[in-house]
C-alpha cells in the first residue's frame, strides 16, 4: 500500500453570500437563497443569552417555554400544527444567545415565519409547562452531577472565567431552578424581546414574500437595544480546579490556554497548530496517549470560541495509574509545539483534514446557515470563511511556528481534574502553582 499524495488543488469555498435586509423594527434579516432547494430553515437569534441571568437557569427555561404554546395555541395545539405539516420547531439558550429554529418544506415558509415570531413575541409561558420543565431540569442536574466530563467542563469554566457570567451554571442549580417562577420568566421574556435579534433564512423560498412576512409580523415588536458586554476577567493561570471523587477509577482532565479570537489575523495558523496537537485522530495527543501508550479512548484539543472569550482546550480521561504520566505527556507535547518540533507531513496532514472538513461543512443550506450565524455572532465579514479557507491554504511553516511560540505555554494554562484527590495532587505537582477545590453543589471554587 502507498500513502496517497496530498492534494495541492486550491479549494474554492462554495459559500452563498447572504442578502441582508433591515426591517423597520431594527431586526436584521439574512437570506441564503437556494432557489431549487425544496426545504427552508429559519433561525431567530436573540443576543441575550444565559450570561444575563439574575437567577441561574432562568434564561434556559424561558427559552424552552417559547415553543411550548403561544397566546393563540397551547403546547399540544402548536405541536400538532407543526407536525402535521412535517415541520420542526425548537428553541434553546446558550451563554451568549437564545435561538428559535424551524425547518420544513418551502411551501410552509411563510407559516413558519409567522409561527416563530408568534412564539418569540407572544408565548404562553404556561405555569404547568414551566413546572414540568423544572422537574426535568432537576433530574438532568442530578445526572450531570454524576458525570465526570460535565463536572470537568464546568470546573474548568470556574477557573477560566472567575467572577464572570461564563462561569455561572447555564442550566442552573437545584436551588436556583426551584426559584424560577412566573415573574422570573416574564422578566426574561421582556429582556429577550428588547434585545437585538438576527434572523437567518436558508434554502428555497421567495425573497419578497419572506421579507414582507417578517416585516408584518414584527411590526408591533418592542424597540431593541444592545445589552452591556461583561467585564473582561483573566483566567486563573497555573491553577488547578479539582473535583474530588475518592472512589473514582480514572481521572478526567481538561486543560485550557488562552487563544486568539475569530477576528484575529492569525486565526488560520493558530487553528492549524491546534489541529496538529489534538484536532483529529492523527494528531499528537491521540497518537501518543491512545495509539502508543494505550491510556485512553481519545485525547483531543479544540479552540473553544465564545463571544467574549476563547481558549485552546485539551481533554482526555485516563485510569488512575496513568494520570501522572498523562499530564507529563501533555506538558511535553505543549513544550514541543511551542518549540515547533513538527514535521512537514504533520502540517500537511492537518491542513488536508481541516480543508476537507470545511468542504463538507457547506453541503446543505442548513450548514451554511449555521456558519452565517457564526459570522453574525462574532462580528465577522460576510466572506470570512472564504478568506479563512484561502488563508489556511497559504499558511507557511514559519507562520504556524510564530503563532505556536506564544499559544502553547504551560505556565499560563488552567487545569480541571475530576477523580481521586491524591492521584490528582501527585500528577499535578510541578505543573500548577495553586490547586483549588470546585464544589459541584454551589458551582464555586474554594479560596486560594
Amino acid at each position: 500500500m502507498t500513502t496517497p499524495p496530498f492534494s495541492d488543488a486550491p479549494l474554492h469555498f462554495p459559500f452563498v453570500t447572504p442578502a441582508h435586509r433591515t426591517l423597520s423594527d431594527g431586526t436584521r434579516l439574512h437570506l441564503l437563497h437556494y432557489p431549487n432547494d425544496p426545504l427552508v430553515s429559519m433561525t431567530i437569534g436573540v443576543h441575550a443569552g444565559a450570561m444575563y441571568d439574575d437567577v441561574f437557569g432562568e434564561t434556559t427555561l424561558t427559552a424552552q417555554l417559547l415553543t411550548l404554546g403561544t397566546q393563540l395555541r397551547n403546547a399540544e395545539e402548536l405541536a400538532v400544527d407543526v407536525e402535521r405539516r412535517g415541520c420542526s420547531l425548537s428553541s434553546s439558550a446558550d451563554r451568549d444567545a437564545v435561538s428559535l429554529y424551524a425547518a420544513g418544506l418551502r411551501e410552509h415558509a411563510s407559516w413558519l415565519a409567522e409561527t416563530m415570531v408568534e412564539c418569540l413575541l407572544r408565548p404562553r409561558l404556561d405555569a404547568s409547562e414551566l413546572d414540568t420543565l423544572k422537574r426535568r431540569r432537576l433530574a438532568d442536574i442530578e445526572m450531570n452531577l454524576s458525570d465526570p466530563d460535565w463536572l470537568a467542563a464546568h470546573a474548568l469554566l470556574a477557573a477560566q472565567y472567575p467572577c464572570h457570567p461564563y462561569a455561572n451554571p447555564r442550566d442552573g442549580m437545584p436551588s436556583t431552578v426551584a426559584a424560577v417562577d412566573g415573574d422570573s420568566v416574564a422578566r426574561v421574556h421582556a429582556r429577550l424581546t428588547a434585545a437585538p435579534r438576527d434572523i437567518i433564512v436558508a434554502g428555497g423560498f421567495d425573497i419578497n414574500t419572506i421579507v414582507e412576512t417578517f416585516e408584518r409580523c414584527l411590526a408591533s415588536a418592542p424597540a431593541t437595544a444592545p445589552l452591556p458586554p461583561p467585564v473582561a476577567v483573566n483566567a486563573l493561570a497555573a491553577t488547578a480546579s479539582v473535583v474530588a471523587r475518592p472512589e473514582a477509577v480514572q481521572t478526567v482532565l481538561r486543560i485550557a490556554m488562552p487563544s486568539k479570537s475569530m477576528l484575529h489575523p492569525d486565526l488560520a495558523p493558530q487553528n492549524l497548530a491546534i489541529t496538529i496537537l489534538g484536532g483529529y485522530t492523527l494528531a499528537r495527543l491521540f497518537s501518543v496517549l491512545r495509539e502508543e501508550k494505550g491510556y485512553t479512548y481519545g485525547a483531543y484539543a479544540t479552540n473553544e470560541v465564545r463571544r467574549y472569550g476563547q481558549s485552546l482546550v485539551m481533554h482526555t480521561s485516563v485510569g488512575n495509574d496513568f494520570t501522572k504520566d498523562t499530564v507529563a505527556v501533555i506538558a511535553d507535547q505543549v513544550r514541543s509545539m511551542q518549540r515547533f518540533d513538527v514535521r512537514t507531513d504533520e502540517i500537511e496532514r492537518a491542513r488536508q483534514y481541516m480543508l476537507g472538513t470545511l468542504a463538507r461543512s457547506t453541503e446543505t443550506p442548513q450548514q451554511a446557515a449555521a456558519m452565517a450565524w457564526n459570522v453574525i455572532q462574532y462580528g465577522l465579514v460576510d466572506d470570512h470563511y472564504a478568506r479563512y479557507t484561502a488563508a489556511l491554504q497559504q499558511v507557511t511553516r514559519d507562520d504556524v511556528a510564530a503563532v505556536a511560540s506564544s499559544l502553547f505555554d504551560a505556565h499560563v494554562w488552567t487545569i480541571a481534574a475530576v477523580g481521586k484527590p491524591d492521584v490528582i495532587a501527585d500528577a499535578l505537582t510541578g505543573h500548577v502553582s495553586t490547586s483549588r477545590l470546585w464544589d459541584p453543589t454551589t458551582m464555586t471554587l474554594s479560596p486560594p
